[in-house]
C-alpha cells in the first residue's frame, strides 16, 4: 500500500526551497494547499504558475477532494432539466424555469401561491421521472392539506 503523504515536502514538486516558500506564505498543510486558489499560490508564495498548479493538484489528489473549475460547473448545470412555470414571464426571469437539482425556497405572504406552486412542481418533476399512477397517488398521500389544481383533484 502507498505510503501516506502528511507533509508538504512529500508532495509531487515540492522540494526545500518551495516547502520553506510555501510555510513562509501560511500554507502548512496539505489540505491548505488543496483549498487554496492557484493565484493565491502565486503570488504568496511566488510560484509559477506551472509549479503552483502542480503542488494544487497533488494536493487535492492526496487528500481526495471533489473540487470543480467554475467551468466544469457551469456545464454541469447547462445540462440540468429545468422546470416550467407555465408562464414565459416568469421562466425567462428565472432563467428559462426552476432548476431541478436545487433546493428553491418560496417566500411571500399567506395565500400568495407559495405552496400551489410547490405543489405544483413536485408533482411534474414525479409525472418527468415516472410517468405513472401509483407516483402521483404516492404523492397525493404526502401533501399539504392546501387546494390543489382540479386536473389532479
Amino acid at each position: 500500500m502507498a505510503e501516506e503523504i502528511v507533509n508538504i515536502q512529500d508532495l509531487n514538486g515540492v522540494g526545500p526551497v518551495t516547502a520553506g516558500k510555501l510555510r513562509d506564505a501560511g500554507y502548512d498543510s496539505i489540505a491548505s494547499l488543496a483549498i487554496a486558489p492557484i493565484r493565491e499560490l502565486i503570488e504568496k508564495a511566488g510560484l509559477e504558475n506551472s509549479v503552483a498548479l502542480k503542488i494544487s493538484r497533488a494536493a487535492r489528489e492526496t487528500i481526495q477532494t471533489d473540487f470543480v473549475t467554475a467551468k466544469q460547473l457551469y456545464e454541469r448545470r447547462l445540462s440540468l432539466q429545468r422546470l416550467s412555470f407555465a408562464s414565459t414571464n416568469l421562466d425567462k426571469l428565472l432563467g428559462n424555469g426552476l432548476e431541478t437539482q436545487a433546493i428553491t425556497e418560496f417566500v411571500g405572504e399567506f395565500g400568495a401561491g407559495k405552496s400551489q406552486t410547490s405543489n405544483y412542481h413536485s408533482k411534474t418533476a414525479a409525472l418527468k421521472a415516472k410517468p405513472s399512477s401509483s407516483t402521483l397517488k404516492e404523492h397525493s398521500q404526502r401533501k399539504e392539506s392546501t387546494r390543489w389544481p382540479r386536473q389532479w383533484d
